[in-house]
């Protein structure tokens, strides 16, 4: 059986230090989950975002328990694609009386980084400035979610010249090819001299498994793609979700 489909139609510019996932984030505190349901993303903002934001904001839909997530094909699209297959495609896109459940639309002209609070993700998100002041112990950036070379670019900028709080911060390059190109283009090298641990393209500390396990009663803010008790080490840490800001 195929679940009904929510349209959403995102309009507005990105504000300065807002990202494509506290779109995501925002639709997550604010509409709840999409069990059973499907996303289909339309609007200005859509299209103004590459492929970076849109990966990010699809891998974040199944934290809203959506079964998928689509964008229609533009050039955006279409340049990535180039020289990544051979084979013969054609984009598909919705018909003109496509049935929709529902359809969202919202202005983002005027958000706010939104923050996932911890254990779960839907109706558990509120604006930054209404958790600032909480002490972290790690600030995660990696996993599949948040890793892209895009992604590091963005943190070397905010790290570079500074130090990185003498708590433990770690980045994991989501591909092997996005590590080579993020020490290339001299990301690594920034984060690195600010103190980060820089770890080779490993999943280890979004489940727990290694290399930025939290301890007991450790609080993070990770970029990861999980926040349920216990995934990233003890059942006592905290796991906070927001785009990369150290």
């Amino acid at each position: 059986m195929v679940g009904p489909t929510a349209r959403f139609i995102v309009n507005g510019k990105l504000p300065e230090g807002v990202f494509a996932r506290d779109i995501v984030h925002f639709v997550a505190g604010r509409y709840g989950d999409f069990n059973n349901r499907n996303i289909e993303w339309f609007g200005p903002t859509i299209e103004g975002l590459d492929m970076a934001g849109r990966f990010t904001i699809a891998t974040m839909c199944v934290e809203l328990a959506a079964e998928f997530a689509l964008f229609e094909c533009d050039d955006t699209t279409l340049s990535f694609l180039k020289g990544r297959t051979n084979a013969n495609f054609t984009p598909a896109f919705p018909d003109r009386d496509a049935f929709y459940e529902n359809t969202y639309e919202i202005d983002i002209s005027h958000l706010e980084p939104q923050v996932v609070l911890p254990d779960k993700v839907p109706g558990n998100v509120k604006p930054i400035k209404e958790v600032k002041g909480i002490k972290i112990n790690q600030a995660y950036i990696g996993s599949c979610a948040n890793s892209r070379l895009e992604d590091l670019k963005v943190a070397a900028e905010i790290v570079k010249g500074r130090d990185v709080a003498p708590e433990y911060d770690s980045s994991s390059p989501g591909l092997q090819e996005t590590y080579l190109k993020a020490l290339q283009a001299g990301y690594i090298a920034t984060l690195v001299e600010s103190g980060a641990l820089v770890t080779s393209s490993t999943c280890g500390a979004c489940f727990g498994g290694s290399m930025g396990v939290l301890g007991d009663n450790e609080t993070c803010i990770s970029a990861s793609p999980r926040n349920f008790k216990g995934r990233m080490g003890s059942p006592t840490s905290r796991v906070f979700w927001a785009h990369q800001r150290l």
